[in-house]
């Protein structure tokens, strides 16, 4: 056979067509209308962040702040503020 299409090949995807179509029919409750789809609740929006913001530019100051306060000889790990002796 060069896999033509069969009788025995119909009859089995009828069959099946057949079971699909009963558990649907018996699964909505008889066949009748189904029901309306429940709407999804809608959530405000999430404000994007502009540059000219008061919030954002205070946060960009606070930033900016806290890189200068990491920066030079006392962000160094060898660096030890508490101590009265020198290092190395």
């Amino acid at each position: 056979m060069s896999g033509g299409i069969t009788a025995a090949g119909v009859a089995a995807a009828a069959s099946v067509v057949s079971t699909i179509y009963t558990l649907t029919k018996s699964s909505d409750g008889g066949g009748g209308a189904a029901a309306a789809p429940v709407a999804p609740v809608v959530t405000e929006p999430i404000k994007t962040p502009t540059p000219n913001d008061a919030s954002t530019k205070a946060a960009e100051r606070a930033s900016i702040a806290e890189q200068l306060r990491r920066r030079g000889r006392a962000s160094t790990i060898l660096t030890d503020t508490g101590a009265t002796d020198t290092l190395g």
